[in-house]
């Protein structure tokens, strides 16, 4: 409440721009979720330009329409937040909260009775945890490239909905982990395999291959 008090009070002032730093550092998560959409009201009802400061990725991701990231007190990197936070610039961040993939998807529809919101990822579906939104929302998920199954046939028994059908781009090595690049409807995810698994299954650059991934998988970066 003292935070809606103190931004009111600050809107009252009818100011030029409106600087925010790390406002919600303090919060627990359900006092974070309660107070980002009144944020996101802000943002798109008054017409003062907001300059956000954070270390949180789900509140870049829900309030930015551009971001910088800041590195020894300098501007590394600038862009659109999905752009910006899954490209290389933005590595220590995706590193500092282990997550690899961080995309922006469109919601083609929300079913409360299923328990799943459909995500368009290009031609493709990506099924997610149910969360209310409007069909044409845009919802940033994030996704931990361990968490990424590899198969070469879609036609697998399981409880898993999310069967994507992709091409390697590319195949390195870091600090004994084989990271897949993988190009799914033009967006690029990381995909993590054993070396044991890259050998048996052939992983090659240009290879034609399932990706499966549970819906509890899928971390949804802000529930609006």
């Amino acid at each position: 409440q003292r935070q809606r008090v103190a931004i009111a009070r600050a809107l009252g002032m009818s100011p030029r721009l409106l600087l925010m730093d790390e406002p919600l550092t303090s919060l627990d998560a359900g006092l974070k979720n309660r107070i980002l959409p009144y944020l996101y009201h802000i943002k798109g009802t008054f017409d003062i330009p907001l300059l956000y400061v954070t270390h949180s990725i789900s509140e870049v991701m829900a309030l930015a329409d551009e971001a910088f990231l800041l590195s020894d007190g300098r501007v590394t990197a600038r862009g659109e937040p999905h752009q910006l936070l899954s490209s290389p610039s933005a590595l220590p961040v995706a590193q500092m909260t282990g997550v690899e993939n961080i995309l922006a998807l469109p919601v083609v529809v929300a079913s409360e009775e299923r328990g799943v919101t459909e995500l368009a990822l290009g031609e493709q579906r990506l099924m997610v945890s149910y969360t209310e939104t409007e069909p044409g929302a845009t919802m940033p998920i994030a996704i931990r490239a361990r968490d990424i199954i590899v198969a070469m046939d879609p036609d697998l028994r399981m409880s898993a909905r999310n069967i994507l059908r992709g091409t390697i781009r590319g195949i390195a090595v870091q600090a004994g982990r084989v990271m897949l690049s993988v190009d799914i409807e033009g967006y690029l995810l990381s995909v993590e395999v054993t070396s044991d698994a890259r050998e048996q299954l052939g992983l090659a650059e240009g290879t034609v291959c399932y990706f499966i991934i549970k819906a509890s998988a899928v971390n949804l970066l802000w529930e609006g």
